[in-house]
């Protein structure tokens, strides 16, 4: 009996035993079961988040390309504007022109190196304003100009003067980007020194040119096209016209008939296609009537271009009988002169 007790029990434990294993078993089943519509369900959306990525991949391979292209030309571009900041770099240089570029501000934006002869200027005064850099011109102020221009958009032009004597053209005018904004200024200084040398020597030449056209003793003028363009005193009083009454007139007017006129100018044209120089023996009619003769002579001012005018020359000649009585007169000897002829 304490067997079959035994046994009986050890049964039942093992059924109660079977039955939880049974019971947990369903449970794992039913957790594997869920747990795997999970993973299915995840799985889905790792599908779909997997194609997700796939497109946006896709996409940013595309982006990737266009800016793979887009940094190709923005590359290109960099070059290009390099190569234009050298080619104005070298250009301004290469001027041999000061220029100082500003801002709004009137704040030194840029400078060429000739700058430096005439603006105690370096690299690291860039940004700085004008007024705290010094400069070497007399008499001039290059900011109140600066500050003028940005006010009034106009140009300003002054020749002004260094320390050492040098002159120089100062030309303050608008930085312009594109055809209406304003972003500052720019001040450039051209050296005219050997200009206003050479003008003082042509004012000095032409000064002894009028003292010689003046005093001379034979009339002068230019004429173009036959128009008298201006004549000495010397030729005025010869002739008794004013020089305004002669200055714009026809040389006919001069000229007692239309044959001597013709004639005269026959053999103007003939010296002028040989390029040559050359005088004439003619005659004049004054104011008054009276007819002289004078030994005309003439050069043209281009031979490669003789219409554009020449300069002429007209020496009174006096007659046997007024040389006669001009020697009478100063108690000299009698006798005829020789006349200059051609």
């Amino acid at each position: 009996v304490p067997y079959r007790v035994y046994t009986d029990q050890a049964i039942y434990d093992l059924e109660q035993e079977l039955q939880f294993t049974k019971e947990n078993l369903q449970a794992t089943v039913e957790e594997l079961e869920t747990s795997n519509e999970e993973l299915q369900a995840t799985n889905e959306e790792l599908l779909a988040s997997n194609e997700e990525l796939q497109s946006t991949n896709q996409e940013l391979q595309s982006v990737n390309e266009e800016l793979h292209t887009l940094n190709a030309e923005y590359q290109q571009k960099i070059n290009q504007l390099t190569e234009l900041n050298n080619d104005m770099d070298n250009l301004l240089a290469s001027t041999d022109i000061a220029t100082l570029f500003l801002d709004d501000g009137l704040e030194i934006r840029r400078f060429t190196p000739l700058i430096t002869d005439l603006f105690d200027i370096t690299e690291s005064d860039l940004g700085r304003p004008l007024h705290h850099v010094s400069h070497r011109l007399t008499e001039c102020s290059p900011l109140d100009m600066a500050r003028k221009v940005l006010s009034t958009r106009s140009t300003l032009e002054e020749e002004v003067r260094s320390e050492d004597g040098r002159w120089y053209l100062l030309r303050a005018k608008p930085y312009l980007i594109g055809q209406e904004h304003q972003s500052g200024a720019v001040i450039s200084l051209t050296d005219i020194t050997q200009v206003k040398k050479t003008e003082a020597d042509l004012e000095h030449q032409a000064q002894v040119l009028q003292s010689v056209f003046r005093t001379v003793p034979v009339g002068i003028g230019m004429v173009v096209g036959r128009v008298i363009q201006w004549v000495n005193p010397k030729l005025s009083r010869m002739t008794g016209y004013g020089e305004q009454e002669l200055v714009g007139r026809d040389t006919r007017l001069l000229y007692p008939s239309q044959d001597e006129y013709r004639s005269v100018g026959q053999a103007k044209k003939r010296l002028s296609t040989a390029r040559d120089t050359g005088s004439i023996k003619t005659s004049w009619q004054r104011k008054d009537g009276t007819v002289f003769e004078i030994l005309l002579s003439f050069s043209p001012l281009d031979v490669e271009q003789p219409e554009a005018g020449v300069i002429f020359s007209a020496m009174e000649l006096q007659t046997s009988d007024q040389t006669q009585h001009g020697l009478s007169e100063r108690g000299g000897v009698s006798g005829g002169t020789s006349l200059l002829s051609t």
